[in-house]
């Protein structure tokens, strides 16, 4: 059986993450089996430019790759982050945005999912991150009612728009932490 590019990219991602894959007969899809559930293959790459070979793992259930480097300032523990976030399942659903245009958070409070927090660290102020987090990094078996089933991998992508020492006053902002 062939598949479609962009199952052969989810089929290398949950292999990178530890998952099993298997190719489902007479649908040309695969099946990527996590602990307690299955998770069909979908076209997410086609809408970010994820190249798999660039791919490099931050951590257990942790996979990043960098659109675009930035130049600035680096996000570090401790430092305040500015960042604009998009956030999908892997079956291509965007989970809710809210109401900000971006979230300022402590790096390194464990305010956001483990995933996000530990992702947006090393990058610098102008560069664009996406991040494959998997559901231990993410909300794990609880999920988020009505948004984020249970143990659902995570596809985000983050700009860094500003790295500070404190809040920013921002009235489009959340703020966390």
């Amino acid at each position: 059986m062939r598949l479609r590019p962009h199952h052969s990219i989810l089929a290398v991602i949950a292999v990178l993450m530890g998952m099993s894959v298997t190719a489902t007969t007479g649908h040309a899809q695969v099946t990527v089996a996590t602990r307690d559930s299955q998770l069909l293959a979908s076209p997410i790459s086609a809408m970010l430019p994820v190249d798999v070979a660039r791919l490099r793992a931050l951590g257990p259930g942790l996979l990043a790759d960098d659109l675009v480097a930035g130049t600035g300032a680096e996000a570090t523990r401790g430092l305040v982050a500015r960042i604009r976030a998009e956030v999908w399942l892997t079956d291509g659903t965007r989970v809710r945005a809210g109401t900000c245009q971006s979230l300022q958070f402590k790096v390194g409070s464990g305010i956001l999912v483990r995933g996000a927090d530990v992702g947006v660290r090393g990058m610098r102020v102008g560069g664009t991150r996406v991040l494959v987090v998997g559901a231990e990094r993410a909300y794990g078996s609880r999920g988020v009612p009505g948004d984020v089933p249970p143990d659902a991998t995570l596809i985000m992508r983050f700009q860094l728009l500003d790295v500070s020492e404190g809040f920013l006053p921002n009235p489009n902002d959340c703020v966390r932490g």
